[in-house]
């Protein structure tokens, strides 16, 4: 009698559950003075985590805001912008190690010494005539 044997062998990776954050902004361009609102959710293998801690890192800064993440696992958080130029953000949960890519804004810089901006319009011959100026 011939008994055949087979092997079977098997290998099991374990695959790491991985968290993701992910980071929008509107608007992406403007003044300083205005206000940013940068949104995202917090996952974890796909399903969404609540109560994270999630913080608004401005590069070359630090942290610029902080908020909690809701039953859907999302957030949002309002900056008020305070400089002027190309910035770049990106959102991170430290407690579970996840950081987004990083989103820029750009914004421009007006000096404030006094200057008011003056719009006019006027009809002339059915035509409308806008002026824009500004005065120190």
């Amino acid at each position: 009698m011939v008994v055949k044997s087979e092997t079977v062998s098997i290998t099991v990776k374990e695959i790491p559950l991985v968290y993701s954050l992910s980071i929008s902004v509107a608007p992406r361009i403007g003044d300083i003075g205005d206000k940013f609102r940068f949104k995202g959710t917090l996952r974890y293998d796909g399903k969404k985590i609540r109560d994270a801690t999630i913080n608004l890192v401005l590069e070359g800064v630090g942290v610029v805001g902080s908020v909690i993440t809701d039953k859907h696992g999302k957030y949002s958080v309002d900056w008020i912008a305070d400089r002027a130029g190309l910035l770049y953000f990106h959102a991170e949960a430290l407690e579970v190690g996840a950081m987004s890519p990083r989103v820029s804004i750009s914004l421009q810089a007006f000096e404030e010494r006094g200057l008011f901006q003056i719009v006019a319009s006027t009809l002339v011959g059915g035509l409308l005539i806008m002026m824009s100026g500004w005065l120190e």
